[in-house]
């Protein structure tokens, strides 16, 4: 029977997909696009406007061309324009794609959606109603940006809790702030570039002045996970450490001429470290490359995507606009590091990115007393024994090691009450300690072997 089903499921395909007019005698004449947009206006069945054709066409004719040069839409172009102006319109959170899911990374301070609730973390199931598994990650992130003051509602799943939860907020105008520093343990000073967008460049010299101010021992300039972004900008934060007049980076054209980019001030004198991995592109590779072959720094992490062109981007009088690849980019020793990226100086891995374990749900909102079960405990238990809490079983009972466990929780998180019941404040932290406990887990080994790069 499985068979025969097997057998006739592709014939009725075959009798749908046939169902058409048959060929006519003498062929089409189709001389250009023209000719084909007209064609569609006057024979095809349902509506379409010669503008949807228009940008059909567009889209079409980029399509033999590399993955870098593109059409955009008139909404695609003004995100686009407003991301490297450094600001659009959104709730507020940075994401990452990890294992099939939308994960948010940071919440901004003050936005929509630190306002409504949302944290760190949390996995985004839906927009608006929308799924990953209906639309994919990449429109749900499409969805989340819109007008200011328009309303969205976003649905998360918060780990450690079975429920999920929903926040309905206000778009607002994100200002992009993609640089960010600080001074780490032993004097250290650290600056995150996210992205090379405007303006960046003088970020990172108000950076590095504060932090040789504060007479740190060096610096350590990450840019992990940094897609590139403005090829000036990213020739401008070189030149805050290279020596003056030194290559940055040589800009080759399709007819072979050559243009130069030079350092062009006195440098910041200071030892320096720069940290990259597989996510670091164009820009950030074009940074790495000039400070590694200059000798000016060391470069730490894993070799780099390897993005070596230069693309052009114009804006259309017909609306939208279009990314054109027009040059390939050399590092200062004229090394084309186009699908190779860049090799670090010192090669080392990041833990891999693993989910906190599957533990059972702690919904129940009661409280369990010593010799109680019930679904609440046996999630405590497993949450206790995941925390390395000494003399705790997975069965469900409130027995001696498992009271005597929270209540060294409670006493150890300054839970108001330390009665070693496992009431709803007692439930919570112990979610917040696995969240913690997991995120220390995860290491950061490139920074710690950065920063002791800077200490030999």
């Amino acid at each position: 029977m499985l068979k025969l089903k097997k057998r006739i499921i592709p014939l009725v395909l075959i009798i749908i997909l046939s169902m058409t007019i048959p060929i006519q005698a003498a062929p089409l004449k189709v001389n250009d696009i023209s000719d084909l947009m007209r064609l569609i206006q006057e024979d095809y069945f349902f509506d379409v406007s010669q503008q949807e054709l228009l940008e059909g066409a567009m889209r079409g004719i980029f399509y033999p061309l590399d993955p870098y040069s593109n059409y955009f839409s008139n909404e695609e172009y003004d995100t686009f324009s407003e991301r490297n102006a450094g600001s659009f319109a959104g709730i507020g959170v940075s994401l990452s794609e990890f294992e099939g899911a939308l994960v948010i990374d940071t919440v901004m301070a003050g936005g929509p959606a630190e306002k409504a609730g949302i944290k760190a973390e949390d996995r985004i199931l839906s927009v608006d109603g929308k799924t990953i598994e209906e639309y994919g990650i990449v429109e749900l992130v499409r969805f989340l940006k819109g007008q200011p003051q328009t309303r969205v509602k976003v649905e998360v799943k918060r780990a450690g809790i079975e429920q999920t939860f929903s926040f309905e907020m206000t778009r607002e105008m994100i200002q992009i702030h993609p640089v960010t520093y600080k001074v780490l343990e032993n004097d250290i000073g650290y600056i995150k570039i996210d992205e090379f967008i405007e303006k960046v460049s003088d970020d990172v010299d108000k950076a590095v002045e504060v932090l040789i101010k504060a007479k740190v021992k060096g610096v350590i300039l990450d840019v992990r996970n940094n897609p590139g972004g403005i090829l000036d900008e990213a020739v401008n934060v070189a030149d805050i450490f290279l020596p003056k007049n030194t290559p940055v980076v040589y800009i080759e054209y399709k007819n072979k001429s050559q243009e130069v980019l030079f350092s062009r001030k006195e440098p910041w004198k200071i030892p320096l470290v720069v940290l990259v991995d597989k996510g670091s592109a164009s820009a950030s590779e074009i940074l790495a490359a000039a400070i590694q072959e200059s000798k000016v720094g060391t470069i730490v992490g894993t070799t780099t995507f390897g993005k070596g062109t230069v693309q052009m981007v114009d804006e259309l009088t017909s609306g939208g606009g279009l990314k054109l690849t027009i040059a390939r980019y050399l590092t200062p020793k004229k090394n084309w590091i186009h699908g190779k990226g860049v090799t670090p100086d010192i090669v080392i891995e990041n833990p891999k990115k693993s989910s906190i374990p599957d533990f059972a749900p702690m919904d129940e909102e009661r409280d369990y007393t010593e010799g109680q079960k019930g679904l609440n405990v046996y999630g405590a238990q497993q949450r206790l024994i995941y925390l390395q809490y000494k003399d705790v079983k997975a069965t469900g009972i409130m027995d001696d090691g498992t009271v005597m466990a929270l209540k060294a929780l409670q006493a150890a998180n300054n839970v108001k009450e330390k009665h070693g019941v496992l009431d709803i404040e007692t439930r919570d932290t112990l979610n917040n300690r696995v969240i913690e406990l997991h995120k220390q887990i995860l290491e950061d080994l490139q920074l710690k072997t950065a920063i002791e790069a800077l200490h030999n």
